[in-house]
């Protein structure tokens, strides 16, 4: 694999919003800067139905880790609980909660998957082995065949290069506020994010078809010309 010239730019932020799902629907935010930024409008919890979610969801915005954790404990149960209304999104945890949410609302969550898809694959991808085998566990409760995996990095493929070049833009005052996190967390964050998303990319390399990857050559091209992918503890990290 060689490095190519080309001018690379990661996708702009965009807004996501969900409504109509119980006590997550009055939950909205919308993003001035990546898709992986904390830089963001405050949340309007003011639709949501139920004052527990919002005191959960507030929790998350807490810096001590205890708290965030109790609070996504709080969430998954709500979800196990309310397994006809609830949706939304909330490294274990988090994803218990968006397994859930796929489990009770599998239908709804599946046509909104693309949106989260780069997100949970970079999961499967994470250090932390409870993470990556709770994103694994939750793709695989819908991904039932080899086939079906396949089909699925092939539909995603824009997806996944689309969430992993914005990804190795990132920093770590991008990816984490120093209001809320500390800055070892924040570095060890922003080394995850890096290895992931360059894990992603050699998974989209190693699973398709020449003829698959060649329509979004530019983008392998954009991704691959920058210098963060080719440092050596990037490429340990995602080789771990």
């Amino acid at each position: 694999m060689s490095r190519k010239t080309g001018k690379s730019r990661a996708l702009g932020g965009k807004a996501f919003s969900s409504s109509g799902f119980g006590g997550f629907g009055g939950f909205t935010t919308s993003s001035s800067g990546s898709n992986l930024s904390y830089l963001a409008e405050p949340p309007d919890f003011s639709l949501i139905s139920d004052a527990n979610v919002v005191v959960s969801l507030k929790n998350l915005q807490k810096k001590d880790a205890t708290t965030k954790a109790k609070a996504l404990e709080e969430l998954v149960t709500y979800v196990q609980a309310h397994p006809y209304e609830q949706h939304g999104g909330v490294e274990d945890p988090i994803l218990d909660a968006w397994f859930e949410l796929m489990k009770s609302t599998r239908k709804r969550m599946e046509k909104r998957l693309l949106k989260i898809v780069g997100s949970w694959l970079a999961g499967t991808f994470d250090r932390d082995r409870v993470v990556s085998r709770v994103a694994t566990e939750g793709l695989s409760s819908f991904l039932t065949t080899e086939e079906k995996v396949l089909q699925f990095w092939r539909r995603c493929q824009q997806q996944i290069i689309d969430y992993s070049s914005d990804a190795i833009k990132e920093t770590p005052d991008t990816l984490s506020d120093e209001r809320t996190t500390n800055s070892d967390d924040a570095e060890a964050k922003y080394h995850r994010v890096l290895a992931s998303s360059l894990a992603l990319v050699l998974s989209l390399l190693q699973k398709l078809d020449p003829s698959d990857l060649e329509k979004f050559q530019d983008n392998y091209d954009q991704f691959f010309e920058d210098n963060k992918v080719w440092k050596q503890d990037t490429v340990e990290l995602a080789q771990t």
